[in-house]
């Protein structure tokens, strides 16, 4: 489902890949699914079907209809947030999301409530790093609890630090051209950030 609040256009492009489209006014939204021949919803800014086509397979709309749904549902979230390579204690959040919410919305959410930026946020499910784009409806429910655990790694160190620490573990790897290779890139563009922090 697109954020609640727009006007939004659910399709199924491939089996079981259920696509999103987001618009800020209804005609933008009914023209987008007016153009379209696959299966697909348009949902107004409640979350509410408005229209609907099933293309020429009723079953993608099915699976449609069921993903609004859950996209639809608040989930709770446990978030452990772990400050590394800073003095803040780790703690423990517990949020209400989406289903349709993305990690990078999470993300938001983590910066407005611990002040930790974005950028130096990682996001780890089961021992998985997750990437931005996925919903939180997508990521598996923890025992009986009914929530989605989640741990929230901070790195508090300089992007110089980094760097330095990235071409330590590349050093110690068994050499060959590409690992040649990987170090001068981060020697270089460790060099390049040195010059950018010394100019601000």
């Amino acid at each position: 489902m697109s954020t609640p609040g727009t006007w939004g256009v659910m399709t199924e492009e491939g089996p079981r890949n259920v696509k999103s489209y987001a618009f800020n006014c209804r005609e933008d939204a009914e023209a987008f699914f007016a153009r379209l021949w696959v299966a697909r919803v348009l949902v107004d800014p409640l979350g509410a079907e408005v229209a609907s086509g099933s293309g020429l397979n009723p079953l993608a709309l099915q699976k449609i209809r069921r993903d609004l749904h859950v996209s639809l549902t608040l989930c709770r979230v446990i978030v452990e947030v772990r400050h590394l390579y800073s003095r803040r204690p780790d703690e423990v959040l517990e949020l209400q999301l989406y289903g349709s919410a993305t990690i990078s919305q999470l993300k938001a959410k983590i910066e407005d409530a611990c002040g930790a930026k974005v950028a130096l946020q990682k996001v780890i499910h089961d021992t998985t790093p997750i990437a931005d784009h996925k919903q939180i409806s997508s990521l598996s429910v923890r025992n009986d609890s009914g929530a989605r655990h989640l741990m929230m790694v901070i790195d508090a160190r300089s992007k110089i630090e980094r760097l330095s620490d990235e071409i330590r573990r590349e050093s110690l790897k068994k050499t060959d051209m590409v690992s040649i290779k990987r170090i001068g890139e981060l020697r270089k563009l460790k060099k390049r950030q040195a010059i950018k922090s010394k100019s601000i």
